[in-house]
């Protein structure tokens, strides 16, 4: 058995390496000449401590050419609306939709976010989260993506990162190690996930596709859902901003509680994924990477056991190759890689992906600021 694991591990380790390779070899090309008008969306709900940060960042934004910011406020309970109110009034550029109800059916932040996109007046839709900033270079990176014409949707980096947090170090490697993941398989031309915090697409694409129809119900997915519609239904690139200059901060989880109903939330649609259009690669990995992950907690038990080190041979084979992709893609982007937590993560990291898995279909979440 152990013979086994050890060879599903080294597939696995194959798997990484090639995914790596993909991003050591992608060539940015940045035109400066190209500025085309945007829309940002971005949907608030109860985000008065947040929203001036986004805004201001938004406002000061490096770019040559016009751009709009649609904004909607989703059944607020502080002072989010009037803290909106007030830039509306000085920016005209800014444009507020005031929610106050969701139609039965749909997800509340899909809803939101729905409303911004028939609003938007220009094609390219930058969208981000309300509790995010932006690099103030952030539209001149990711808009130059859609320089190519076959290029219909990206993602960008979006690590979680607040240096007044104690965990920060943690938060910032385990958001980034995701999007590892999602850059080079984007960067081999596979789609698994992406992050709703940082991404654009084309808004005649979105309608190409019926926007949201078939995934509305849900309460997460405007991201990874929505980049599995883009990848099954269209032609059009889905591809990866690699420029440092792309990355778009978040404040982590204020509470370990809150990460994992975090977790929970984006674990709960495990099943759902199969159900609906998503690709083959997605299909095929998802389970093969719960395997892994449980070879890896079952090898750690036995060896703690037995203290056989043979059963320590699967886990010693996944950290290196996830810190193999992950050095790779921080050196991409310009981030700094963090060893010593990454080894500390690294044991941690595939016993809580295997009790997510497991406990997320029968765990109630809450949703986001008590949506």
């Amino acid at each position: 058995m152990i013979y086994l694991s050890i060879l599903i591990l080294a597939f696995y380790m194959i798997i990484l390496i090639w995914l790596s390779s993909g991003i050591v070899n992608y060539k940015k090309q940045m035109d400066d000449t190209f500025h085309p008008r945007i829309s940002i969306i971005v949907s608030a709900h109860n985000e008065e401590k947040k929203i001036d940060d986004l805004l201001i960042s938004l406002i000061n934004q490096n770019y040559d050419s016009k751009y709009e910011i649609i904004i909607a406020n989703d059944r607020s309970s502080d002072k989010t609306q009037f803290i909106l109110d007030n830039y509306v009034k000085d920016y005209s550029y800014i444009e507020v939709i005031h929610i106050t109800d969701t139609p039965i059916g749909w997800g509340h932040k899909k809803w939101a976010l729905n409303q911004c996109i028939e609003k938007a007046q220009y094609d390219i839709i930058l969208q981000t989260d309300a509790d995010c900033i932006p690099n103030l270079n952030w539209i001149k990176s990711m808009v130059n993506n859609f320089k190519n014409p076959d290029v219909s949707f990206v993602s960008g980096p979006a690590p979680m990162y607040n240096k007044n947090n104690k965990l920060t170090k943690y938060y910032k490697l385990d958001s980034l190690a995701q999007d590892a993941l999602s850059a080079s398989s984007l960067s081999r031309n596979l789609v698994f996930s992406c992050t709703g915090r940082n991404m654009g697409f084309l808004k005649q694409a979105f309608f190409d596709i019926n926007g949201y129809e078939g995934i509305q119900q849900y309460q997460s997915g405007d991201d990874d859902l929505l980049i599995q519609k883009f990848a099954t239904l269209l032609e059009g690139q889905v591809v990866f901003s690699f420029d440092a200059n792309s990355i778009v901060i978040s404040d982590p989880p204020s509470s370990l509680k809150s990460f994992f109903n975090q977790r929970i939330r984006y674990a709960s649609k495990g099943f759902e994924y199969y159900k609906l259009n998503t690709t083959t690669e997605f299909r095929l990995f998802l389970p093969f990477l719960y395997i892994v992950n449980l070879i890896c907690v079952l090898g750690l038990i036995l060896f703690v056991q037995i203290m056989d080190i043979r059963y320590l041979i699967p886990y010693l084979m996944k950290t290196f190759s996830d810190y193999w992709l992950c050095s790779i893609f921080y050196h991409k982007i310009n981030e700094q890689f963090f060893i010593k937590e990454f080894l500390l993560l690294s044991v941690f990291h595939p016993i809580y992906i295997v009790s997510l898995g497991i406990s997320s279909p029968f765990i109630n979440y809450n949703w986001k600021n008590n949506d």
